[in-house]
């Protein structure tokens, strides 16, 4: 059995931009404080936990506690709600997610999983709003980890308890940042990359890319190859990677 580990924003869910304003106003609601850097590629760990921690150790000078932490969340979910309630058709999911999903859990040979660097609560709140059933696929989040290489690991291994497994003979992580791409390669994850990102994923090694799920066939036939025939890494490999 192979499992398949998703992300969720702009894998799953069409949610970053929203997203990232939700959690800033979050971070400028607590801190009070008007400048954010929103590169999160600049921050060496991109996941909610440890962007908030250095954001407040640059703002305040010390690391934030725990309660200070859960402050910023009940403030992004608060966001969040908000912009639902006003802009419900920015919840969206990537085009043909929900359905590949169902596909692929339906397929005896695969196992689904989800590790986002974001917030359990948030996460869940997203992908629920978007449309998708999540109850009975393992997930790891920021809640676990601030580390994104041992998020995807703790996924790996509620994966194995829920499905009963003692291994999978491979992981394969979808993600659609660079940083998805580097986490997959420390983690010797194969790797499929999804969504707007594809040339900085191309220039980041990925080599597996497609814009969304919309012709489903097309993943699924991408998984196979990379699941059978994962030595020969020049497959679904194109000049222009919106092709696929």
């Amino acid at each position: 059995m192979h499992l398949v580990m998703f992300d969720v924003d702009g894998t799953l869910t069409a949610s970053h931009q929203y997203d990232s304003e939700c959690y800033i106003a979050a971070i400028k609601d607590v801190l009070c404080i008007e400048q954010v850097d929103m590169q999160w590629i600049s921050y060496q760990h991109a996941t909610d936990t440890y962007i908030a921690i250095e954001i407040f150790s640059s703002a305040v000078g010390r690391e934030p506690s725990q309660q200070e932490l859960n402050q910023v969340l009940d403030r992004f979910m608060f966001h969040l709600q908000r912009t639902h309630a006003e802009q419900r058709d920015l919840y969206r999911e990537i085009p043909g997610a929900r359905r590949l999903l169902r596909s692929i859990a339906a397929d005896s040979r695969y196992a689904i999983a989800i590790a986002t660097g974001g917030w359990n609560s948030p996460a869940r709140y997203k992908l629920l709003c978007s449309g998708f059933e999540i109850d009975e696929i393992p997930m790891a989040s920021s809640d676990d980890s601030h580390v994104r290489e041992e998020i995807m690991k703790m996924a790996e291994n509620r994966s194995l308890s829920h499905y009963g497994v003692s291994h999978f003979d491979s992981v394969v992580y979808v993600g659609d940042a660079v940083w998805d791409t580097r986490a997959s390669a420390n983690l010797g994850y194969s790797f499929i990359g999804v969504g707007s990102n594809l040339e900085s994923l191309q220039g980041a090694g990925a080599v597996h890319l497609l814009r969304d799920y919309g012709e489903p066939a097309v993943f699924v036939e991408m998984l196979e190859w990379i699941t059978g025939n994962e030595s020969d890494s020049s497959a679904f490999t194109h000049p222009d990677p919106h092709i696929a």
